[in-house]
């Protein structure tokens, strides 16, 4: 999605699009352990009725450990759908240049135009 969206010169590479979905991948399910600590820790003790999971960490990160680990399907159906979100984001950054003109604004670049790093 965001190969397609993205503004770029040159169309990306086989290895820089396994790196930038491998990184996608990843931050999606960054978001979704934030969303559920969220949930967990902040989220439950507002409504108290609601059931509160087990444990803030996802079973995804214990594949690390241990790759005989069983995937858990709904962490994986929701972190599908937080990746879409994520690259509309993540367009919307590139495309108006908001980490150069946050750079700029507390001094870090001086540079005018240059495209984001």
């Amino acid at each position: 999605m965001c190969d397609k969206l993205i503004v770029h010169q040159n169309k990306w590479e086989i290895f820089k699009y396994a790196i930038y979905s491998f990184l996608f991948g990843i931050l999606s399910y960054v978001c979704l352990q934030l969303l559920k600590f969220i949930y967990n820790e902040i989220f439950v003790y507002i409504v108290t009725p609601l059931p509160r999971f087990q444990s803030n960490s996802l079973d995804i990160w214990s594949i690390i450990q241990n790759e005989k680990a069983p995937l858990n399907l709904k962490e994986i159906a929701f972190a599908t759908v937080i990746a879409p979100l994520l690259a509309i984001f993540a367009t919307y950054v590139v495309n108006k240049k908001k980490i150069h003109k946050y750079a700029q604004l507390i001094g870090l670049s001086s540079k005018y135009g240059d495209e984001n790093l």
